[in-house]
């Protein structure tokens, strides 16, 4: 881990709840990890991750296992470590493949998410129409810049056109491996925004 990153113990993460363990990868990450999703959490921007943890986890929609993400970049900079990499991301939305198979018990199911093989980054901040409210921070932009290059040198299959936007998941990720979008998040979110898709040109 690089140490520009906080690691679960220092902001004293709660433990995952049990069923976590079902979504641990059973192949070597670097076999497996293809690509980076970032996000924006479309909460206040000064939200310590032991609330956001807190909020993902007793979701009366989506009451997640754990933070849904593998790192929280909050508006000062900083990065935390979220989700364990070990375990298959919560941050990707759904498709209606994974959803049939969970259903009927196929423990591969989530082979078929589009959370399976990507890595969630999450900065923190509320969505805005208007692109001057929706940059995130100075700082924000120079530790995903950072973040992207270490990830990359950790994970090789993770080329700089796999570093995506979660309103690109559906076409880069669900579809490309020919699976269906569940209709829940999917070609609707504009997540992270317009501002952040901005900043993020060139990085």
């Amino acid at each position: 881990m690089g140490g520009g990153i906080i690691p679960r113990t220092a902001w004293q993460a709660l433990p995952p709840k049990p069923t976590l363990h079902e979504q641990e990868y059973e192949v070597p990450l670097t076999e497996v990890l293809d690509y980076i999703v970032i996000h924006k959490t479309n909460l206040r921007r000064n939200l310590p991750p032991l609330d956001l943890q807190r909020r993902s986890q007793n979701s009366l929609r989506y009451p997640w296992d754990d933070i849904p993400y593998h790192y929280y970049i909050t508006w000062d900079g900083k990065i935390y470590e979220g989700r364990e990499m070990k375990y298959v991301g919560g941050h990707a939305g759904r498709s209606y493949e994974s959803v049939k198979e969970k259903g009927a018990g196929n423990p591969d199911h989530i082979t078929k998410d589009p959370d399976y093989g990507s890595i969630g980054v999450a900065l923190a901040g509320m969505i805005h129409d208007d692109i001057p409210r929706d940059y995130a921070s100075w700082a924000q932009i120079e530790s995903l810049k950072w973040l992207i290059g270490y990830l990359r040198n950790e994970y090789p299959r993770i080329t700089r056109d796999r570093v995506i936007l979660h309103r690109e998941v559906d076409k880069k990720i669900t579809r490309k491996r020919k699976l269906t979008p569940y209709p829940d998040v999917q070609g609707r979110t504009n997540c992270p925004g317009n501002g952040i898709s901005k900043q993020m040109e060139g990085l």
